[in-house]
């Protein structure tokens, strides 16, 4: 298992990666939420403001927070969004993304714990009635992995580029469909409203 801060330090590295290969429209709406998230309008986000945009647990906020001044500005929520857009689970212990294989609870489907929150789970307040779980591996994991292998091979290959993996180019392939999809429709929406406009 990975220590929290070379596990942190993996995720800021995919998630500054993955954010550089979204479409240009895609980061302005990751700006739009940024600016959404600040209330108070200085560039950067408090605990409060997080937690008002609905994130209770205070170890998300920690673990997001690299340089613990008590703040996230735009480099530090780029993890945010890489978390909310890969929909990363959160330890219901301790709060954290999980971002390696976790335990999650067979009767219930609804309760999640990082592997020190499962080791110390008789002792965990308040306590969890079920005591079946089964370990699994977030789908975060395996994007991570693609994204800072990338770095590692560009490291060892250069000057050659390295090489997207298949699964990585499938997910921006599909992103790109996407954006161009919604593109369409809104092309096509305007097109009826001036055609009725004109009947």
């Amino acid at each position: 298992m990975a220590s929290q801060p070379s596990l942190r330090s993996r995720m800021q590295t995919a998630a500054a990666l993955y954010y550089e290969r979204l479409p240009y429209a895609v980061q302005q709406e990751h700006r739009d939420l940024f600016k959404g998230l600040d209330k108070n309008g200085d560039g950067r986000i408090s605990k409060a403001e997080l937690l008002q945009a609905g994130y209770p647990k205070k170890s998300f906020f920690s673990f997001l927070d690299t340089d613990g001044d008590g703040l996230l500005d735009f480099e530090e929520c780029k993890s945010l969004f890489f978390l909310m857009k890969n929909k990363a689970g959160v330890c219901d212990g301790c709060g954290k993304p999980l971002l390696e294989s976790y335990y999650g609870c067979v009767e219930c489907h609804a309760f999640d714990l990082c592997t020190t929150c499962y080791g110390a789970r008789n002792k965990l307040q308040p306590g969890h009635p079920h005591p079946n779980f089964v370990q699994r591996k977030p789908m975060i994991s395996t994007v991570m992995n693609e994204l800072t292998d990338q770095v590692e091979c560009s490291v060892v290959s250069q000057p050659h580029a390295p090489r997207r993996s298949s699964g990585l180019l499938r997910f921006l392939k599909k992103e790109e469909k996407k954006e161009k999809e919604e593109e369409e429709e809104a092309e096509q929406e305007e097109e009826e409203e001036s055609e009725c406009s004109i009947m």
